[in-house]
């Protein structure tokens, strides 16, 4: 029930508590299950990770079962595959997630940025289609999503939301987008569909995708900036139900 905290000088760290708390001085935090079966490795309320290189990685990411996450990865990625609803937070000790390089998260059920979540590379988060009634991802008022030199997507079966007070920012060079924004259902699900960005998007290329049902779009025109230029923004259904809304 307290907070452990572990030193691990060769960067490999199993632990199992109400919250986790794990410091790295090694160059990479990983965890590997003892058999095929052991698939949750970490299971936490809270989980909070500050390795001095990388947590996980995208050959070997972390495979968690956690509520609320935090993780720093100072000069690496950080690579987490979760089970359940999961929520990004802050402490004083943690703001979030911050990483030198990637940023790569996903989860089974319902995700919440509710934090800063920077990365020096690609910034992606990921709601896996699991077939349940409603499943979304939504940026609350205090997320600040940002890839300093890479690109940020965000996906999601039936709805990603970007309420109004949150940020997302990308100075990816590449010649496609550099914010993606989709849904991803492909099983019977909700009947709702929705991709709604009442915050704050900064980047030059945004594409916004609908999933396999009607989707509703909804754009806070003032919400979109360019980082070079005026920003191009692509929006793709796939319905002939698909509606956009544009709020001034």
């Amino acid at each position: 029930g307290g907070t452990l905290t572990l030193l691990a000088p060769d960067g490999s760290v199993v632990t199992r508590g109400d919250q986790a708390s794990v410091q790295v001085a090694g160059p990479t935090l990983m965890m590997f299950a003892a058999a095929p079966a052991a698939v949750n490795l970490m299971t936490a309320n809270t989980l909070v990770i500050d390795a001095r290189h990388s947590a996980g990685s995208t050959t070997t990411p972390l495979l968690t079962q956690v509520s609320n996450l935090q993780a720093r990865g100072a000069a690496g990625d950080i690579v987490v595959n979760n089970t359940g609803a999961l929520r990004v937070n802050s402490s004083s000790r943690i703001p979030g997630l911050v990483a030198g390089g990637q940023v790569q998260v996903s989860t089974t059920e319902g995700l919440t940025i509710d934090a800063l979540a920077q990365g020096g590379g690609p910034v992606n988060f990921h709601v896996a289609d699991q077939g349940l009634t409603h499943q979304s991802l939504t940026a609350t008022a205090n997320a600040q999503i940002r890839s300093q030199t890479g690109t940020v997507g965000r996906f999601a079966p039936d709805a990603v939301q970007l309420q109004p007070g949150s940020a997302v920012s990308a100075a990816g060079t590449g010649v496609g987008p550099q914010v993606t924004v989709g849904l991803t259902r492909i099983t019977p699900g909700a009947s709702d569909a929705l991709l709604q960005s009442q915050g704050q998007i900064v980047a030059d290329r945004v594409s916004l995708l609908g999933g396999e049902r009607g989707t509703q779009f909804e754009v806070a025109h003032s919400g979109l900036l360019g980082q070079t230029t005026a920003p191009e923004v692509l929006v793709a259904g796939t319905t002939v139900s698909d509606r956009l809304v544009i709020n001034h």
